[in-house]
């Protein structure tokens, strides 16, 4: 994936990211939703909607999880609601920075050559994968931002030995602090991207990064210190990974499924936990068409470019691809099931790839380019499936809890199986009933059924292989003549039919 092109003037390359950043901020508007916020989404809003300081502290104490391995991040979104605002579209609005600053990072790295370079951007801004995350107050836009400043350092060390300098010492350690600070997950990235930097410069890289930029390795080495002993810490009280199931073959597949942008052409994600993979029927031809470009994609340019030797280039990807390796083996070990957003560093080398692809046979006659316009095209209609598409709505905690504040209202009484912090942040709670709830509504689960009096008058229910895994609310519900009266997006409500009804 060598650059051959010679290098655009600094004009153009300046004009060219001018026009990436002003398209990204078009796809920022499209893509973010005011769309109720689910599980996830809530807990990070719960955090910022917090008054003070301590109270977001508190609240990432209480909630005790891997959510406090994520403390840049929800500190930037508790200060972001402090100057914007709480609503859901204002939230996930906190992304749009992270995302511009993604497109500064492939300019980074790509402005020298201006087609690799606006091919890159194509490749960003048609991503489901991307536009999913976009859409949600969760840290994987900070992430991705982190993860392609950190690509972008090692790739231009890789095409310019010469750019061993001060820029590129800070830019490395700035981009690696930012990354490892978003989560716990994101350590081997920095590891591996330091490893091939040191692969591409030489044995002595780390003594001549001491010697020639000693205050950027020292803020690096000081701030990586500070970052691991917090991490250590919230592991030491507690606070691990769930594990959610386990590791296999079928997680790295459908990984590739997402970073790739096929998601939108796919099935629901809230139908896939429950039919797996038989979930996907009727969705296979429109998989295989986007699927066939990509692999017609890579057939192309492997005919055009085959190198039958193992070269540096290669070892040098090989070495940025291996956190993928590695974190599936932890999964897989230790009986984690690594979800396809762990692995959001991985989407600049995917877009790497991607527009290295298209820019070799955008370079190669009419048919070719075709085949490159026929995939962005997919890939765009992925995106906007994802965003636009009823069944990847997410779920509809703020529906549920309108119709849970009306029936406490008219006096029945609640039975609340689903999230608590984003009930929290709808206000069918108060922060002090967090840990009891109130009289009118009951936090259960099913272990507590033998506690329901036969008079209780709606029960909410939301994704059963988390709040239902036995399957025995349900089959409560049903043998003491419940039904489900309404539907949401991942929510049952069920109620006992009026008499003769």
């Amino acid at each position: 994936m060598n650059d051959s092109s010679p290098a655009a003037a600094p004009d153009r390359q300046r004009f060219n990211l001018l026009v990436a950043l002003l398209a990204a901020t078009t796809t920022i508007l499209v893509a973010v939703s005011g769309e109720s916020f689910w599980i996830d989404e809530g807990g990070s809003a719960y955090k910022a909607i917090q008054p003070t300081l301590s109270g977001w502290w508190q609240a990432m104490l209480w909630e005790h999880n891997s959510n406090m391995q994520l403390p840049l991040y929800l500190i930037d979104l508790w200060v972001w609601e402090k100057i914007f605002g709480s609503g859901e579209r204002i939230l996930r609005l906190a992304n749009a920075p992270f995302f511009l600053l993604t497109v500064y990072g492939l300019w980074l790295a790509f402005r020298n050559d201006p087609v690799r370079f606006n091919f890159s951007i194509l490749f960003l801004l048609t991503n489901a994968f991307a536009w999913f995350y976009l859409n949600e107050a969760r840290p994987y836009m900070l992430m991705l931002s982190g993860a392609t400043l950190l690509f972008a350092a090692v790739y231009r060390l890789k095409q310019d030995p010469a750019q061993f300098g001060g820029g590129w010492a800070w830019l490395f350690a700035g981009a690696a602090l930012l990354l490892c600070a978003t989560s716990m997950i994101a350590a081997p990235w920095a590891a591996c991207a330091f490893g091939a930097a040191w692969y591409v410069r030489g044995k002595y890289f780390p003594l001549e990064f001491i010697r020639r930029f000693p205050a950027a390795f020292a803020i690096l080495v000081s701030g990586m210190l500070v970052i691991g002993g917090y991490y250590l810490w919230s592991l030491k009280i507690g606070a691990d990974v769930p594990s959610m199931g386990s590791t296999g073959f079928a997680n790295l597949a459908f990984a590739g499924y997402e970073l790739f942008g096929f998601a939108g052409l796919g099935p629901a994600r809230n139908a896939m936990r429950v039919e797996f993979l038989g979930a996907f029927h009727g969705y296979y031809l429109s998989l295989a068409i986007f699927g066939a470009g990509w692999g017609l994609t890579m057939i192309c340019v492997l005919c055009k470019k085959f190198r039958p030797a193992f070269d540096r280039t290669v070892v040098f990807y090989l070495i940025l691809f291996f956190p993928v390796i590695a974190i599936m083996l932890a999964g897989y070990l230790h009986g984690i099931r690594v979800l396809p957003r762990y692995l959001t560093p991985a989407l600049p080398l995917v877009i790497c790839l991607a527009s290295y692809l298209a820019s070799t046979l955008w370079r190669s006659g009419f048919l070719a380019r075709g085949l490159v316009a026929c995939l962005l095209a997919g890939a765009l209609i992925s995106a906007l499936e994802i965003r636009f598409a009823p069944r990847h709505a997410k779920d509809d905690y703020r529906s549920a809890v309108a119709v849970a504040k009306k029936a406490v209202a008219g006096g029945d009484q609640i039975y609340w199986a689903a999230d608590i912090q984003t009930a929290l942040y709808y206000g069918l709670i108060r922060g002090e009933d967090r840990d009891t709830g109130t009289p009118q509504i009951v936090l259960f689960h099913a272990k507590d059924l033998q506690k329901v009096p036969p008079a209780s008058n709606l029960f909410v229910l939301s994704k059963v292989d988390l709040y239902d895994q036995s399957g025995a609310i349900r089959k409560f519900l049903r043998d003491n003549g419940y039904r489900p009266a309404e539907q949401f997006a991942a929510f049952q409500l069920w109620r006992k039919p009026p008499a003769g009804g």
